[in-house]
């Protein structure tokens, strides 16, 4: 875990701002949200790293793996979950935990804050942006975007490319 966890979580994070724009929510909360996404992610990697990179080499080993079926492997419990159990630790708002624990939720709760994580992490992905290995969210939830309000006919080209400027010029500020 180095500065591609931390671009990758930089442009989730600008990601959820920007849609926070859109759904008319909190771009600060959308903000944290998508910093603290893969906060589980990272407290694996640091405080059981001989694990985590048993995780990392399975991945590598067989591509059709996901993420969150190597981590439950391993660990026994994915990052997501270890994410909630540390977000409520520190006594974050529910609405960011909801957010952090379904981030990668086929069918994501009822939450405006929880679907512009999932969505900024698809988009995030879909982009490639901090080239994050393995950590695709293979299905966007449809009930996300609509929750959102997001049209991807008009909003597509804006979003992205506001996505993608802001996340490249965090990161040469940052990393």
């Amino acid at each position: 875990m180095g500065s591609h966890f931390w671009e990758h979580s930089v442009a989730v994070g600008v990601a959820a701002q920007e849609l926070a724009r859109i759904g008319h929510l909190s771009q600060d909360f959308s903000l944290v949200c998508g910093l603290l996404h893969d906060i589980g992610q990272l407290w694996m990697a640091r405080c059981h790293p001989l694990e985590f990179q048993l995780v990392r080499m399975s991945l590598e080993q067989d591509e059709g793996l996901d993420v969150i079926d190597a981590e439950r492997r391993v660990f026994g419990i994915d990052h997501c979950a270890i994410g909630r159990l540390l977000a409520m630790a520190w006594r974050l708002p529910a609405s960011v935990v909801a957010a952090i624990e379904h981030h990668h939720a086929v069918q994501p709760p009822a939450d405006k804050l929880v679907a512009v994580t999932h969505v900024a992490e698809v988009v995030v992905n879909a982009l490639d942006l901090a080239a994050h290995q393995k950590s695709r969210v293979t299905h966007l939830a449809a009930s996300a975007c609509e929750l959102i309000g997001l049209n991807w006919s008009d909003d597509l080209g804006y979003l992205f490319g506001r996505i993608e400027a802001r996340s490249h010029y965090l990161t040469r500020i940052f990393f």
